[in-house]
This record gives structure tokens, C-alpha cells and sequence, in this order.
């Protein structure tokens, strides 16, 4: 407990949170958050695939052990919280507008719903492929870049 409050941090822990916030914010100001996105899952694509052994123990005990899967959500909204703020910060939005808010968690379920793929293959497959992938199942660089061309409704 001299780093982590609970047992279940010791695994919820999100290393990459840190790595992926310093990517998106490293980029010029002036590219589309798309763009943005796709430099960031390139670069976590590589540490991903070095720490992948470690990742897939842990994603698959978090997902076994009750105790572990129940502070999911709490990790989700964390996410999207975080996503959002840079988000909100690159597009000049605000953090608690819904439109970017709502782009943030599907940000952050398409990766969940990656991970979750990753796992079910046994982590053979490129998970930034999956990732990628699910991000285009939900169009998310339309969407991405709207954010930054559009007015929040509540100010047009």
C-alpha cells in the first residue's frame, strides 16, 4: 500500500493514461483531432506491442475477478474524462459539453471493446488494428473533426 490504496489498483493501474495524454497533447495545435488520434494510437501501438504479455495477464484478471471488474466502469469514466479534457483543451470546447463528452466515451468504449476482442483472440492480433477497426465501425474520425469545426449548440 505504499503506492497503490487498494489490491485492485495494483492491477487497475493505467500506465498508459500518462503516455497517451503527453502524445495528444505533443501534437500541433492546428491538426484535426483525427489526425491527432491516429499519431497517438501509432505511437501506444508500439509500447503496447513491447508490454503485450503483461497486459494480456492483467486485462484477463481484471476481467475474471469480480472485485477487479466492478471497478471497471469507474476506470471507463476516468477515461473519458481524461480524453475529454484534451479534447475540450485542442478543440477550444468545453470539458463538460456533451457532444465532446459523448465522443470520448466512445473513444474510450471502442478501445475497451478492442481490448476485449484482443483477449478473446488470445492477444495474437495487433491491437491497435482492433482499435482502429472499432473506430471505424463508429465512423470516429467524422466525428473527431467535427468537434473542432462546430460551435457547441448551446453557443451557436
Amino acid at each position: 500500500f505504499n503506492y497503490f490504496p487498494t489490491k485492485e489498483d495494483v492491477v487497475l493501474y493505467d500506465r498508459y493514461d500518462p503516455i497517451i495524454a503527453s502524445y495528444m497533447l505533443a501534437r500541433p495545435p492546428e491538426e484535426p483531432p483525427s489526425v491527432v488520434m491516429n499519431h497517438m494510437f501509432q505511437a501506444l501501438g508500439v509500447i503496447l506491442d513491447r508490454d503485450r504479455e503483461i497486459i494480456l495477464a492483467r486485462a484477463r484478471m481484471a476481467l475474471k475477478v469480480p472485485a477487479l471488474r466492478a471497478r471497471f466502469w469507474e476506470e471507463l469514466e476516468r477515461g473519458r474524462d481524461m480524453v475529454s479534457g484534451i479534447l475540450a483543451a485542442r478543440t477550444g470546447r468545453d470539458t463538460d459539453d456533451f457532444e465532446t463528452r459523448v465522443v470520448s466515451m466512445v473513444l474510450v468504449a471502442a478501445a475497451f471493446e478492442a481490448t476485449q476482442e484482443w483477449l478473446r483472440r488470445g492477444g495474437r492480433d495487433s491491437m491497435l488494428d482492433l482499435v482502429n477497426q472499432a473506430m471505424d465501425a463508429v465512423h470516429m474520425s467524422r466525428r473527431l473533426d467535427a468537434l473542432a469545426s462546430t460551435l457547441p449548440t448551446a453557443t451557436k
